[in-house]
């Protein structure tokens, strides 16, 4: 049978088309082993990188950096964990309790989560097929932010509910401990420094040791503060009272019980009363050198406004906050005020509120008595002969409840 012209044409198009499908097999199987062996001559040797970003950050509680594993190929390209028979490992070496370290999804990032203590993190990482293990630094800087413009830094604030009620329940414990025996490590014996061991005391870690030579305390079943103890306090160790001036620093929160009862420019003048038996007494403990007559010394910093010892008048403006002259506002720890004005050095008399109506103060020295712990109600207050110690908004020497700014 003789072929025709359409069969020959036909033919030679198959032709054709299967030499061009091998053609393209041929390149298909060339392009797929190109890139097999590029990706396996890419892994066949890697590079290794172990960085923060940033590299500082502020020990503020809250800021965060990123702990980047790098797996870096011959041609510099960037790796997945895949690449390795099994994770990295990750350790911190030095500073582990300086941050929370929170892996990422990947297994190669992880989260860095500042705390409140300030210094230097080292991680040491393990890589399998580096020649050996990869250090990487975090610096965590002071942080002096202060949010909630309380005058003390966010570092020093008890923002959690579980320490606030921590705090209240050891400083009003220690108070009461005092009237059945005194400390014999408390010196500052005044109205003012009960205030001040309390507060030092109540912040410390509450261990074995320091239980024993406490054996008269009332109670003990009492969780520490977790946030920090002192002295190790962030920022300013042992120097926990703000003394700032004798102006309060922050106006509006400090002069809120001025405008309420007008003692802004008030000039009072009373008899002195305070003893013992009668009724409240006065600090009288002189300060140390932190102030030049009314005016604290040029900071240059903020920090430099907290000291060791902050008289009743610094802490009053500084280190409290005017909260109410309701005792229905008040909490067990907050602190009531009286003004004392017959002293020009000493314009303030301080209790400690215990909670459902009772107070605790020291009496200070009087003569060459050296004073006592004792307890009163509001009601006994009230009820005082002399008017000048009725806790009642009517009193202008009543200053109100003011609160511990670390509890604010």
């Amino acid at each position: 049978m003789q072929e025709t012209k359409a069969d020959t044409k036909s033919r030679s198009l198959r032709r054709i088309m299967m030499r061009t499908g091998i053609w393209a097999a041929v390149a298909a199987v060339l392009v797929v082993g190109g890139i097999w062996g590029y990706r396996a001559l890419d892994s066949s040797r890697m590079d290794f990188d172990v960085a923060f970003t940033p590299s500082t950050i502020p020990a503020d509680n809250s800021s965060s950096a990123i702990l980047e594993i790098k797996l870096i190929s011959r041609f510099g390209n960037r790796l997945n964990v895949r690449a390795l028979p099994y994770a990295p490992h990750v350790e911190i070496v030095e500073g582990s309790g300086l941050i929370t370290l929170v892996p990422q999804d990947d297994s190669l990032t992880y989260r860095a989560r500042a705390g409140i203590q300030t210094g230097t993190v080292v991680v040491r990482v393990r890589i399998f097929g580096a020649p050996g293990p990869i250090e990487a630094r975090l610096n965590l800087m002071p942080s002096l932010a202060d949010r909630n413009h309380n005058g003390y830094p966010d570092a020093l604030d008890l923002t959690a509910e579980s320490d606030r009620n921590a705090f209240r329940r050891w400083f009003t414990t220690i108070a009461v401990a005092q009237a059945h025996h005194i400390d014999d490590r408390w010196h500052d014996r005044d109205c003012a420094g009960l205030l001040r061991y309390c507060y030092r005391e109540a912040l410390k870690r509450h261990d074995n040791a320091w239980l024993r030579s406490r054996e008269w305390l009332v109670t003990s079943a009492i969780p520490d503060v977790r946030k920090y103890n002192y002295p190790a306090v962030p920022l300013v160790g042992t120097r926990v009272f703000n003394a700032g001036t004798r102006e309060p620093q922050d106006g509006r929160m400090g002069r809120r019980e001025e405008a309420e009862h007008g003692n802004a420019d008030r000039s009072v003048r009373v008899q002195s009363e305070g003893i013992g038996e009668e009724g409240p007494s006065h600090e009288t403990t002189k300060p140390v050198a932190v102030a030049v007559g009314n005016r604290m010394p040029t900071s240059r910093s903020p920090l430099d406004q907290f000291q060791e010892y902050a008289e009743a008048a610094r802490l009053k403006d500084n280190s409290l906050c005017f909260l109410s002259r309701n005792a229905g506002d008040a909490l067990p720890g907050d602190v009531i005020f009286y003004l004392n004005d017959t002293e020009s050095e000493w314009p303030y008399h301080s209790m400690i509120y215990l909670g459902d109506g009772n107070t605790i103060y020291h009496t200070g020295p009087d003569g060459n008595k050296p004073g006592i712990v004792k307890r009163l109600t509001l009601a006994q207050l009230a009820s005082h002969p002399n008017p000048r110690w009725h806790p009642v908004t009517s009193n202008p020497y009543f200053l109100g409840f003011y609160r511990w700014r670390i509890l604010m």
